[in-house]
């Protein structure tokens, strides 16, 4: 195409505004990445300004419930009428306007769920508190992301309806202002749907998102309103090349965090790394060898364990963990524990104020009011019945952390490293999709140290992973306790413990940094036993060469599932595949 990129991001985020306010909720709305700031509060400052002054402007805040999302009973109203007085919620109140979510990254997963709803079909479904009505709602939301690298991501239901994206973190306030066009915003509005895209327009938008990998038509479709809409501020009939690549980057390339910037960014001369610089630690035992040296090619390593760990590993160690959950506390088998005296609040059920329970007095009247007539009751005397009581709920996310503890000493050898590096780069990934936090532990030479803190941050932990020296003797009783005590961390700030533990389970180092292989085992086991008595969930990888009883007999005192990773042979791989799965 003959058309170029603009300049910044500053120019499509100010090109944004307009576009905003021809489509409206025809286009979903905006994702607008940024962090609370002025350049932020000077873009939906100027979008106030240039919509309709007539439209609604609604703010949702993190903490909404869903009565005051929805709507729901007036008890004031409905006790001074007798009879149920419906209150208008935040959404149908946005009808014809724009909701802004102020981080919307918090939204829990019930008001997003409404949200998309609203978004897909122009409607509220109300069912509650007695009311059952369809309430037309059309609106055009502006979700204020403020997600941090290691924070939990936008909600992709709602990523995915809305046709804007705009980045700003990066943009100064100054830069920020609704640009002119020749064409009127409210003349544009009478005539953006009726501009013409070719097909060729169609098709290279197309091509774009199949490069991004973006699988959902809702993009492309945005897509094709913001490029009418741009071609209709220029008063043009026909869609230009222009317009199909401003809209493909404001909503198909923005969508993938930094491709703009290197899209934008000047090319670089084309040299060869460097390569990176070998280790200097000469302290070996047992073999001693740095894992800079040849080994196998990083493909290799990641095909063949790829071959021997079964699918979902870690998903099926939380669920184990989820389980034994279920049995001490009575609480669902997942990642959520319902029903607690502590967290995020649910929608009240009935029942007693019992064991710790509170009353919830607010939907108590609720449910009380509507039958005052039938019992007697007046504004100034309310009678309330048993089945009328209403008892707080609140549900707690059990945050899992997964803890690599890493042998990275002389008897792991170079090519047992490389494959045990291969391994943990699957796992880091399954953790990545999951979204755990991650730890990594390393034990070499005379004790253990934690290279990476828990972080959600898959970057960080590869970084720390590929740094990582092998040599020296192996303190293995020392990389238990320090597993340990990040374990109890994990576990004091609420979350979830899950330990992987990769060595050949040979200790030859004493929790004082003395050589003495027979007392390193017995302190070792010792170590292991004391992690098992705490009831974490743990998974034992054997990097021998070959499966061994020294092994198995430390996961036995662990408790932890024992899985050997012995040399990629095909028989091998499908053996081992079969008594992992058993």
């Amino acid at each position: 195409m003959m058309a170029e990129l603009r300049a910044t991001s500053a120019d499509y985020a100010a090109l944004a505004l307009p576009v905003v306010a021809v489509t409206g909720a025809a286009i979903g709305g905006v994702w607008l990445r940024a962090q609370a700031s002025p350049a932020r509060q000077r873009w939906l400052d100027s979008l106030t300004e240039l919509r309709d002054r007539e439209s609604p402007w609604v703010r949702v805040p993190a903490s909404i419930d869903e009565d005051r999302l929805l709507g729901g009973l007036d008890l004031s109203a409905t006790l001074a009428a007798g009879r149920p007085v419906l209150q208008q919620g935040l959404m149908p109140a946005a009808d014809g306007g724009y909701m802004e979510l102020r981080m919307a990254e918090r939204q829990s997963a019930a008001t997003v769920s409404s949200i998309c709803s609203m978004l897909d079909h122009g409607e509220l479904r109300l069912e509650r508190d007695g009311f059952s009505e369809d309430l037309p709602v059309s609106a055009c939301v502006i979700a204020c992301d403020e997600a941090l690298p290691d924070d939990d991501p936008l909600d992709p239901r709602l990523a995915d309806r809305l046709g804007l994206v705009c980045a700003l973190d990066a943009v100064h306030a100054s830069l920020i202002g609704p640009i002119e066009t020749p064409v009127s915003i409210a003349e544009a509005n009478l005539g953006w749907r009726s501009v013409r895209v070719d097909t060729a327009s169609i098709q290279e938008l197309q091509r774009i998102a199949d490069a991004l990998q973006i699988c959902s038509p809702r993009p492309v479709r945005a897509a094709l309103h913001t490029a009418r809409a741009l071609a209709a501020l220029w008063g043009c009939e026909v869609a230009s090349e222009q317009s199909i690549l401003d809209a493909a980057a404001m909503c198909l390339i923005n969508r993938v965090p930094g491709a703009l910037q290197q899209l934008l960014s000047p090319p670089s001369d084309a040299t060869e790394p460097e390569p990176p610089p070998r280790s200097t630690d000469t302290d070996t035992a047992d073999v001693g060898n740095d894992t800079n040296a040849s080994g196998p090619k990083p493909e290799e390593v990641a095909d063949a364990t790829a071959a021997v760990l079964p699918d979902q590993l870690l998903a099926g160690l939380a669920s184990e963990h989820a389980r034994q959950a279920k049995q001490r506390a009575g609480g669902n088998a997942n990642s959520e524990v319902v029903g607690g005296l502590r967290g995020k609040p649910m929608p009240s059920r009935s029942g007693l104020p019992r064991g710790g329970r509170r009353l919830d007095i607010l939907a108590t009247l609720k449910a009380a009011a509507p039958w005052q007539r039938l019992r007697g009751g007046s504004l100034g005397q309310l009678r309330v019945k048993r089945e009328d009581l209403k008892v707080r709920r609140f549900t707690e996310q059990t945050r899992t952390t997964t803890i690599f503890v890493v042998d990275a000493s002389g008897s792991a050898a170079v090519q047992r490293l490389a494959e045990t590096k291969g391994a943990i780069e699957l796992l880091l990934a399954e953790c990545y999709v999951r979204r755990d936090q991650v730890a990594l532990v390393a034990f070499r030479g005379e004790g253990a140290e934690v290279l990476l803190p828990a972080t959600r941050s898959l970057v960080r932990a590869k970084r720390a992973l590929a740094s990582l020296p092998g040599g020296g003797g192996t303190p293995l009783a020392s990389g238990l306790a320090v597993a340990t005590q990040v374990a109890d961390a994990a576990f004091k700030r609420g979350e979830t413990p899950v330990v992987v533990l990769m060595s050949d389970g040979r200790g030859n180092i004493t929790l004082d940094g003395e050589p003495d292989p027979g007392l390193a085992t017995e302190q070792a086991l010792a170590v292991a036993r004391e992690f098992a008595a705490r009831g974490y969930v743990s998974l034992a990888i054997d990097t021998g060469r070959r499966p061994s009883a020294r092994s198995q007999r430390l996961a036995d005192a662990m408790r932890a599932r024992y899985l050997a990773l012995p040399f990629a042979g095909a028989s091998e791989v499908n053996d081992v595949v079969r008594e992992a799965a058993a």
